[in-house]
This record gives C-alpha cells, structure tokens and sequence, in this order.
C-alpha cells in the first residue's frame, strides 16, 4: 500500500510537536509512580524469600507440551562421498540417445556401466532433477527422456 502524502504547514507541525511535548512531564510521573509501585513488589517478593530471575521470559527449551525438535543424525566418520570423473549430467548425455527413450532405471543401469558411483539412497529422485535443468535432453512421455535432436 503506497504511503499517503499528507501536507501539513510548518505552523501546523509546530502545534504537533508543542502537543506532543505537552503529554511528557504527565508520563513522566506515571513512570515514575509505576516505577515505585514495581520496586515495593520486588521487596515484597525478596521478603518472603523469593527471587526473581534475571531475564523475563520463559525459561529456555522447548515450549511447554511440546517435544524437543529431533536432532540431525551426525555423519558417520571415515565415509566419504564417491569420486566421478564426470558429472552425473556428463554420465547421463552418454547413456540417452535420440532414438530409444529411456526411463530412471535405465540411466541407473547405463551409468553404474560407465563406472558412475553414488552412494545416495534417492538417485532417481537426483536423476530426474538433472534431466529436469539440462537443455540437452526431451521429455518423450511420463518418466520418459531421450536427448534433443
């Protein structure tokens, strides 16, 4: 929503910030009598033994009745992700051609034959996402890709 243009005279702003600074010594005295009011039920409290925590708020954690947020599994030592010598775009231009369309479970086949090593448990998901951003390669029909002409 664009801001509205509002003009006002200078003799006009002038009365506005008069009345507002007119307001100050009035909230003044209620801070301070509010003021007052906080400190006698402070003493209040630390005379019947109680303290009061340093920070308002709720204390930290999760949030009353609630379960605490499931932490990420850690990665395991020692495991380390396969080296390619080509991309996994590269390994799946070599597996399609024009003619015959293929579909994930093909091109699976058709890179781990050219030596194209995942350790991941979704690669059709992966390879479909790849097929999905490479300008090289058609759709041919429902999970089906073959490249462009």
């Amino acid at each position: 929503m664009p801001a509205q243009k509002i003009s006002l005279s200078i003799n006009e702003l002038l009365a506005e910030i008069k009345r507002r600074q007119s307001k100050l010594p009035r909230l003044r005295k209620l801070a301070a009598r509010l003021q007052r009011k906080l400190d006698a039920v402070t003493s209040e409290i630390a005379a019947l033994g109680g303290a009061l925590s340093s920070k308002p708020g709720r204390k930290p954690g999760p949030k009353p009745g609630r379960k605490a947020a499931a932490k990420a599994p850690k990665a395991r030592k020692g495991a380390r992700r396969p080296k390619n010598e080509i991309t996994l775009a590269e390994a799946i231009i070599k597996v399609l051609d024009k003619e015959t369309p293929k579909n994930a479970a093909a091109i699976i086949a058709g890179i781990t034959k050219l030596g194209y090593k995942s350790s991941s448990k979704n690669l059709p998901t992966i390879i479909y996402q790849t097929l999905a951003k490479d300008k090289r390669v058609r759709k041919t029909g429902r999970g089906l890709y073959a490249l462009k002409d």
